[in-house]
Order: structure tokens, then sequence, then C-alpha cells
């Protein structure tokens, strides 16, 4: 399925951005049997800090700006890494291209008007 670039709404971006990584990310982590608590404690956590963005005037470039800091890799970024790499889990890195598919656009446009 093509993805159509198309100006949208702060909300509407937030909800699809949190949307996408709960059903590619959080989820998948947290409903996993084989998923340590270092790597469901992690999810909650992370996920916990994303839904704190939402409904913010700015919450889609916030939810941006967090993602690509935690692909980009601070120390507990890297750490949180192993370990879903070690129990092979989902990750952010293995959402980089399709996050820049589908978000690049609304995240230009917008540092455009800072």
């Amino acid at each position: 399925m093509p993805i159509v670039k198309v100006n949208r709404g702060e909300l509407e971006v937030q909800v699809e951005m949190l949307a996408y990584l709960h059903q590619h990310v959080f989820d998948p982590i947290l409903s996993s049997e084989n998923a340590s608590n270092s790597a469901k404690g992690g999810a909650r956590l992370t996920a916990y800090r994303l839904e704190e963005f939402k409904d913010k005037p700015d919450g889609a470039s916030k939810i941006h700006h967090f993602f690509w800091s935690a692909v980009s890799g601070t120390e507990k970024s890297i750490r949180f890494f192993d370990i879903l790499k070690t129990e092979k889990l989902p990750s952010f890195e293995a959402e980089i291209v399709e996050f820049r598919r589908r978000w690049e656009n609304d995240w230009d446009r917008r540092r455009k008007r800072i």
C-alpha cells in the first residue's frame, strides 16, 4: 500500500505515531511470554513517556524527537536496544525506515515553522 504524504493536523499525527509504535514495538514486547522484566519495564516506561506528549500543541514533534533521540543512541537507549536485540524483540531501530517514510514529511514541515 503506497503511503501518501499529506499535511495533517497535529493531533491526527500524534495518534498515528503512537498507534504505530504501540503496534510495532511496545505491544509485541509487552505481550511476549519470552520478554524479560527489563524489556517489558523499558517498553512500559517509554510508552508512558510518549503518551505524556499526547494532546500537547507540539506533541507530534516531541514524539518524533523522542523517537530519533532513542535511535541516535543515548547510553540508556543503547542498553535497552541491547536487551531487545538479545531477546529478539522489536525495537525503534527496526522501525526507522517505515517511521521516516510515514512521518518525515510532517516533521520537515514542522521544523520549517520553528
